[in-house]
């Protein structure tokens, strides 16, 4: 969706079904100021799957900028409606500060609402959310404040799951947005053992997708039980979240497709728009779900082949500065590791028993260390950049070895 335009190879696919879904939700917004939350949540999906909406850009830009202006008091009764308090918590960190042009007083102020609320409603999608604001903006003052509630959350959501499973899920969705592996991982392996927990999440779209987002970060963190167990439950849960929007959703989707898309003679059939407004889902729904699906591996941006994924793949974990080391430079590393290791009391003893003059001894063979040393931080940079030595950088290593072998030996 390029400023406000959609291109699909595939108008029956999932992916250009839920963005339709999106986009009939998002034009029926009037007031922007009033409907902050779910032009937020809309543009978050947008921008978390590598697309954008410029007008979305500006409605939030317009409903904002009315904040600087506003009084303590008049800011304090307009944060005051959770909805739009996690609305512009979500425009803030999306757009940023800069581009809102917000002062940092009035974030200050917006901060301390957000958490003031957050302490009195301890409703979890807003707790969460303002705890990603105070993350984004680096405001550590709040923070130990929002931590205590994320955790009595988290400990009512266990307990309690009848009265507080959806606060808990919009926690972990959120803690799973920053990455924060300590709190996701505690909470998936709490929810692993309590099938009471599970039996609620499968019943209900919105659980399905916070939850469905979190069990797939957790499914990529590390190679382990848990790990396995989310892998499990994120195609359990992906399919269950099809299913439902099959169910409920794309049947009446298909009617509205082919009224108001498909042009043509023989296609003269009209939908109220009552009845379209009362059967489609909310945007932020759909926007919770696109987001929950992309990142489970459902919604890609292109149909990819299975190299074409991995090669995407590997391009993502270099946004996020991860490496994939190729299996014969790891092991290289770990050998040459453990044998300097092993070695190194060795070495130490005959340095103490033959009383060695280690500057001597450098001196001596400085020629053989000023080849070492060089060959090593080329192999640690190329490892460094590319997570493996290219062909070209195994040649000039093994010329280089050469010459040196002809240059001694001559």
């Amino acid at each position: 969706m390029h400023d406000g335009q959609l291109s699909v190879k595939d108008p029956c696919s999932l992916e250009s079904r839920l963005f339709s879904m999106l986009s009939y939700g998002v034009s029926k917004i009037q007031d922007a100021t009033t409907n902050i939350y779910d032009i937020a949540w809309s543009l978050f999906a947008l921008r978390y799957l590598g697309e954008n909406d410029r007008h979305l850009s500006e409605m939030i830009q317009d409903a904002l900028s009315i904040i600087e202006g506003k009084s303590s008091e008049e800011l304090a009764g307009y944060l005051y409606d959770f909805r739009r308090a996690v609305g512009v918590a979500l425009s803030i960190y999306i757009l940023g500060k800069e581009k809102l042009g917000l002062s940092e007083t009035k974030l200050g102020e917006i901060c301390k609402n957000l958490v003031e609320n957050s302490e009195k409603s301890e409703i979890g999608e807003l707790i969460g959310a303002t705890f990603l604001l105070l993350k984004c903006l680096n405001c550590k003052n709040f923070e130990e404040k929002v931590k205590k509630l994320l955790q009595k959350v988290i400990e009512s959501g266990i307990r309690e799951p009848e009265y507080h499973l959806i606060d808990l899920l919009y926690v972990t969705f959120f803690v799973a947005i920053l990455n924060n592996e300590t709190y996701i991982e505690e909470i998936i392996r709490k929810i692993s053992k309590n099938e009471l927990l599970l039996d609620y999440i499968m019943n209900e779209p919105e659980a399905l997708a916070l939850f469905l987002y979190s069990v797939s970060k957790v499914a990529y963190l590390k190679d382990d039980q848990l790990a396995e167990w989310s892998k499990e439950k994120r195609e359990e849960v992906a399919r269950s979240l099809k299913d439902i929007l099959r169910s409920i959703y794309m049947d009446f989707f298909d009617l509205y497709w082919q009224s108001n898309v498909i042009k043509g003679d023989n296609m003269k059939m009209r939908l109220k728009v009552e009845d379209i407004d009362s059967h489609y889902p909310r945007p932020d729904l759909v926007s919770k779900i696109l987001i929950s699906l992309y990142e489970a591996g459902y919604i890609y941006p292109f149909t990819l082949s299975k190299k074409e994924a991995d090669v995407y793949r590997q391009i993502k974990a270099e946004v996020k500065e991860y490496r994939r080391v190729r299996r014969y430079e790891l092991l290289l590393l770990f050998v040459l590791s453990s044998l300097f290791l092993i070695m190194l009391p060795v070495l130490w003893n005959i340095i103490i028993i033959m009383k060695l003059n280690l500057v001597n001894f450098l001196w001596t063979y400085y020629h053989v260390y000023s080849f070492i040393i060089p060959l090593i931080v080329t192999l640690f940079i190329s490892i460094w950049r590319n997570g493996y030595v290219p062909i070209h950088e195994l040649v000039k290593i093994i010329e280089s070895i050469i010459n040196f072998i002809r240059n001694k030996s001559g």
